[in-house]
């Protein structure tokens, strides 16, 4: 059986809209309902809408039951807080009981001692908390409706409950961006110092990016800048996105649900993956067609050089991890990887 990682390098370089693999990764939306009104978020920028509600159980059910043993990781977020789903523990439950790995992103607004408990006892694999301001000045104007105080306190018992139990998962990452990008070593390392002695993995600061074209830059709001060379976006290659209500919509960025690809409560999963809409999306992507796409027409993730690298996530499946690299394999070795297989792959 030829690894996952080379069969993804191989049908992204060549600029297959069919695959003959399913997609090894997941975004799986709760609920699209939010505590918070942040100000670089699309929820409250762009002016659009779209229905609330949450993901029911027996929709999660069909989505696990399908995704057992070829997806790798169910990412359970979108566009919302998941937290304010009640049976989120319950669903990381039965994704991690079908041997798919979770990973949950929250702003910890709602991450009390209880929830904390519950989530670390589901088989949570990785928490990502978005804190997203050193200062606590700027986070509570940027995250409005949240407490600086409050929510790094959710953060520290987390991580002491986690320590109580002595668990060895989840993974915990405390992600900042950087939106004005002066972040000084200074800072960086004072709020680092608010977590010595506890089980957090990584405190990363990060650049701004536009949310599928949604934020723009403004004389507090940084962006990270694009380069020039556009590189197809690799999300519909490897990954699928799948809102509260079914639909399968074009990537993590399509927070509006604005381009329906399909919805698994009417069409399984492995066949929205090769069906005409997603195969035509792929080949618009390839050729830098998106009439059909406005999420993607100011995205900047084709422009990030980022982008043109493989993901880790995909580098750890190939069985070279000296060639995969730490932090991801080059455009060029991975064509070169792929031209090496090139026989192995029947289609």
């Amino acid at each position: 059986m030829l690894p996952k990682g080379y069969r993804y390098i191989y049908h992204y370089n060549a600029g297959s809209a069919r695959l003959p693999h399913p997609p090894m990764l997941l975004w799986v939306e709760p609920t699209n309902r939010c505590n918070l009104r942040c100000t670089m978020c699309p929820n409250s920028l762009s002016g659009k809408s779209r229905e609330h509600g949450d993901m029911s159980l027996d929709t999660f059910d069909a989505i696990v039951s399908q995704a057992r043993g070829w997806v790798d990781i169910i990412y359970l977020f979108l566009a919302g807080e998941s937290m304010l789903h009640r049976d989120l523990p319950e669903m990381i439950r039965r994704a991690s009981s079908a041997g798919i790995r979770v990973v949950l992103h929250t702003n910890g607004c709602l991450v009390n001692e209880e929830r904390a408990a519950a989530l670390i006892d589901a088989g949570l694999h990785e928490i990502s908390f978005s804190f997203d301001a050193l200062d606590p000045a700027e986070y509570e104007q940027r995250r409005a409706g949240a407490n600086y105080e409050k929510t790094l306190g959710n953060i520290i018992r987390f991580l002491e409950i986690k320590k109580q139990k002595n668990a060895k998962r989840p993974k915990v990452d405390i992600q900042c961006i950087d939106f004005r990008a002066q972040a000084s070593r200074e800072s960086v390392r004072e709020f680092k110092s608010r977590f010595k002695g506890l089980p957090v993995d990584a405190v990363k600061v990060i650049p701004a990016h536009t949310w599928a074209g949604t934020f723009k830059d403004d004389a507090s709001l940084h962006a990270a800048p694009g380069g020039r060379v556009y590189w197809p976006c690799k999300f519909p290659w490897a990954s699928m996105a799948i809102a509260w209500n079914g639909d399968v919509v074009a990537c993590c960025n399509d927070l509006f649900g604005e381009v329906r690809l399909g919805n698994v409560n009417e069409t399984p999963l492995r066949e929205i993956w090769n069906a005409k809409p997603m195969q035509r999306f792929r080949e618009a992507l390839l050729a830098q067609h998106f009439s059909e796409y406005p999420v993607c027409k100011n995205c900047d993730v084709p422009y990030n050089h980022n982008n043109a690298r493989l993901p880790v996530r995909w580098a750890r499946s190939l069985p070279n991890r000296a060639l995969a690299g730490t932090f991801g394999l080059g455009i060029e070795l991975a064509r070169r990887a792929a031209a090496s297989i090139k026989q192995a792959v029947k289609k």
